[in-house]
């Protein structure tokens, strides 16, 4: 596959999903089926998506059904990430805020790039579209050097690892502009990650078996050392569920 079409195929997945924070201060018993946030420019984005990758399945670039299921499966988890209750609890509940990064982190870049989109998401574009990004060299050198697996293997870790700091998890969930940039920092992170483990091209142009290996070893383990870390802790880090109001009867810590 060309870096024109992962170029292009990783910048419509990235523009079809934006994130949206909320903030809102919400009372015990709450009913969570009274939550969903129905974003327009985010539904609008999902199906622009898949309308676009259906057009281009269409023409045989996609050769088995699974691989069709698998994306609407990931687009699927970024409407649960973003639209359905599980955005606003996300906000209240610290274990549920988890369940919504790990959609927008793995599940959903893991599903829409083992589907093998790139083909059918440059041929179901309109040609403005395809000639804009073939004609954007700087960002092709740009997702090239990102998708090198030491790279995309840092930035994985760190998108999970940096957020979870107090200071600025506190601060991404009580501000809408640094919450969106954490949503944003996940979806790239897990789209450039996956990218390069579900990489279908054969050494050289793509990754070899050890190295695919390597990364996923390497991300397992990140994600192990910092979960222990969270569970094993006697006190509780982040207060804004407080701020906002935590909807569990359960302590904080035991949520965290």
């Amino acid at each position: 596959m060309s870096s024109k079409r992962w170029t292009f195929a990783a910048a419509l997945l990235l523009t079809a999903a934006p994130a949206h924070a909320h903030g809102d201060h919400l009372e015990q018993g709450t009913s969570a089926w009274s939550l969903w946030q129905l974003s327009p420019e985010i539904i609008l984005g999902l199906v622009i998506a898949g309308l676009i990758y259906w057009r281009g399945s269409r023409h045989g670039l996609v050769d088995s059904r699974w691989r069709i299921a698998a994306f609407f499966g990931g687009l699927a988890a970024l409407f649960v990430a973003l639209i359905s209750p599980v955005e606003e609890l996300a906000d209240h509940i610290f274990a549920v805020h988890q369940v919504a990064h790990m959609l927008l982190r793995s599940v959903a870049p893991m599903l829409l790039f083992v589907s093998a989109p790139q083909g059918a998401m440059v041929r179901g574009s309109p040609r403005w579209l395809t000639r804009f990004f073939a004609g954007s060299g700087w960002l092709r050198r740009l997702v090239g050097v990102l998708r090198l697996p030491p790279i995309a293997t840092f930035l994985f870790l760190l998108s999970s690892y940096f957020w979870m700091i107090p200071y600025y998890h506190d601060m991404a969930i009580e501000n809408e502009p640094i919450h969106y940039l954490w949503h944003i920092t996940l979806l790239i992170s897990g789209l450039l990650f996956f990218s390069v483990i579900f990489d279908r091209r054969s050494p050289p142009q793509g990754p070899g078996l050890g190295t695919r290996l390597g990364m996923f070893v390497a991300a397992a383990l990140g994600n192990i050392v910092l979960g222990a870390f969270r569970t094993l802790k006697d006190v509780p880090l982040y207060s804004a569920y407080i701020v906002l109001g935590h909807l569990w009867h359960v302590s904080v810590l035991s949520d965290e």
